[in-house]
């Protein structure tokens, strides 16, 4: 157990270095890492972030396959305490890392990743913490800026849905859904098309 510790230790270090490596800018001859949450600039007391897939969602065993400089980014300790287990911050990482990385190498460490860890879990800006409608819009939309087409299936059909309202747990007025079950959605995503859904969320930031 202490060995794993240790191990994961040395992991985090070395990507530390790394995601160092790909985020600092050189700016009047130095070398700049700032926060993506506040814009300040920070230097070793950086912390290390999982934005994307979460450390603590994850089995301890299975840690090290999520220490990649696309899953991490480091962050000032005020924005991680405050905001690091919300949507709006995990955004704000994905922008920054599509800028360093591209969003479609993002999709495909995370299709790579659910290879390597069946029961990976869903993290922020996964579908089933989306409305449909809203995690569908933004496959479209990379979609269409990859300039691929989507399965026939999946063309809109103009339906009328309660999905997004009753998933907040209250009634409403009913808004247009594409005829599209959740699990239909995360099936697709699953099969490799994680790049589209994620250049089209990134487009939309």
């Amino acid at each position: 157990m202490e060995a794993n510790k240790r191990e994961l230790g040395d992991i985090r270090r070395s990507v530390r270095r790394q995601v160092r490596g790909v985020y600092q800018n050189f700016e009047h001859g130095e070398y700049v890492l700032t926060c993506p949450g506040c814009g300040k600039r920070i230097g070793t007391e950086a912390e290390l972030h999982e934005w994307l897939v979460k450390r603590n969602r994850v089995p301890p065993d299975k840690q090290a396959l999520i220490m990649d400089k696309h899953n991490c980014i480091l962050v000032c300790r005020n924005c991680h305490d405050r905001l690091g287990q919300t949507k709006d911050f995990a955004r704000v990482c994905l922008w920054q890392a599509a800028t360093k990385l591209s969003a479609s190498s993002i999709g495909n460490w995370r299709f790579d990743l659910q290879e390597k860890l069946p029961s990976l879990p869903d993290g922020l800006l996964m579908p089933r913490q989306v409305p449909t409608a809203t995690a569908l819009a933004w496959l479209k939309l990379g979609a269409t800026i990859r300039e691929v087409a989507l399965p026939k299936c999946w063309e809109y059909n103009a339906a009328v849905g309660e999905a997004i309202t009753a998933q907040k747990g209250r009634k409403g007025d009913p808004l247009p859904l594409g005829q599209i079950s959740h699990q239909d959605l995360v099936s697709l995503l699953e099969e490799g098309r994680w790049m589209d859904y994620l250049l089209g969320l990134t487009a939309r930031i």
